[in-house]
């Protein structure tokens, strides 16, 4: 009951999502005590260094609808695994979709580790990926993101991919199509080299954007408490309980983000629910991303 005071700070989040113009989303399937089949936690993160934020929301399904009743006419990066239900968003001309290479990567992996036929192709195809990741994280290390200067950061980047990325990229390419020439659809490299041909337009993105990231993994790890601890949404009565937990989940990341004890956090704004039901204190505000420290101490 004392979380469903703080729920206008998610309707300040959820706000904030449709806003932002660089998000990553993911979802896993819970279950609770009264529903027969799976609902799915939902994760909309914003990684624009200027606004950084997890918002969390309980849905009772996984349909490309849910996204769009939160983002509607979204016209920003929005970077997801490559799930249909957010096809409305990549046939658009508005919404920038880049693929995951990392999704790409874990299906070669798995012909590897199968040690399948066409493991030597699946070896030379994550090589060559790895060399992809290489780049961009060799940049990261010379170039620490400044919050005051977002663009330039990522124009630099998109050039030194545009430069040393792009031959990586036409490498990948050759291999795929010369794999796709001879290996049956069916089989699991067959699987993976569609699954990148499929993405390609997608994947490519990263050529042209220098805010796209290559993998969905930041939204991945802010999931995957989820994924590992979903037994103890058993527990949980239904949607609604559960967007109040989801709530706390997103107030909790957020503070992370942004070195705030979240005990400390929440025993603040638990003391504001009485301003917040009397609309004395802007709601926004009390976000962590926006908070005074000074409050906290």
């Amino acid at each position: 009951k004392a979380g469903a005071g703080l729920l206008p700070l998610g309707d300040a989040l959820c706000a904030l999502v449709k806003q932002s113009s660089r998000l990553q989303v993911d979802e896993t399937p819970v279950k609770s005590l009264d529903q027969k089949s799976k609902g799915y936690l939902w994760c909309f993160y914003s990684y624009d260094p200027r606004c950084q934020f997890a918002w969390y929301q309980m849905a009772s399904n996984r349909q490309g609808s849910i996204v769009e009743s939160v983002l509607g006419d979204y016209g920003g990066v929005l970077h997801t695994d490559g799930y249909s239900g957010y096809n409305a968003y990549r046939k658009n001309n508005k919404t920038i979709t880049p693929g995951c290479w990392a999704h790409a990567r874990r299906k070669y992996m798995d012909v590897i580790k199968a040690n399948a036929i066409g493991k030597g192709l699946a070896t030379n195809i994550v090589s060559a990926i790895d060399k992809l990741f290489k780049v961009d994280a060799e940049y990261k290390e010379k170039n620490l993101l400044d919050s005051t200067d977002v663009e330039r950061w990522y124009a630099d980047r998109l050039a030194v991919r545009q430069t040393s990325s792009a031959a990586i990229i036409d490498e990948i390419n050759v291999l795929m199509e010369k794999g796709l020439q001879g290996l049956l659809k069916k089989s699991s490299i067959g699987n993976a080299l569609n699954y990148t041909r499929r993405q390609w337009p997608y994947l490519i993105l990263a050529l042209q954007h220098g805010d796209c990231e290559l993998s969905t993994n930041w939204v991945e790890n802010l999931i995957r408490p989820f994924a590992l601890g979903r037994k103890n949404w058993l527990f949980v009565r239904g949607i609604e309980t559960g967007k109040i937990i989801a709530l706390f989940y997103s107030l909790i990341q957020t503070c992370i983000m942004h070195d705030i004890e979240p005990r400390r956090y929440l025993t603040y704004v638990f003391n504001q629910i009485p301003k917040l039901r009397r609309g004395d204190v802007d709601s926004k505000s009390l976000l962590p991303q926006f908070i005074d420290p000074s409050l906290l101490t």
